[in-house]
């Protein structure tokens, strides 16, 4: 399988917020072209998968799931450094801390 992308300005406009700011900016949009198999392709056709709304509903969905899993890796791999249990008051001081670190 081969993917190609490219963006392109599609018009219309978005905001963007940078420092505080709302920005009007150019509206873009990415076109990807993909090589599939025919029979594959003609599947997914029949099955209204090739359709942008179902393809960016796909990746959407795919994106919040690696997320999710990446998440629960990043939590079972901190519960695996076995680090001691803090209390109530030593977290408190570490938020106090940073929260004066930032002033």
């Amino acid at each position: 399988m081969k993917v190609q992308w490219r963006r392109e300005h599609r018009g219309g406009y978005a905001e963007r917020e940078r420092d505080g700011a709302i920005l009007e900016g150019e509206a873009l949009m990415t076109t990807i072209t993909i090589d599939l198999p025919d029979d594959l392709a003609d599947e997914a056709r029949r099955r209204g998968l090739l359709e942008a709304g179902v393809v960016e509903a796909m990746i959407r969905e795919t994106l919040r799931r690696r997320g999710a899993r990446e998440l629960l890796e990043a939590a079972d791999e901190l519960a695996a450094a076995k680090f001691p249990r803090m209390t109530m008051a030593e977290i408190q001081e570490e938020v106090n801390a940073v929260r004066s670190a930032r002033r």
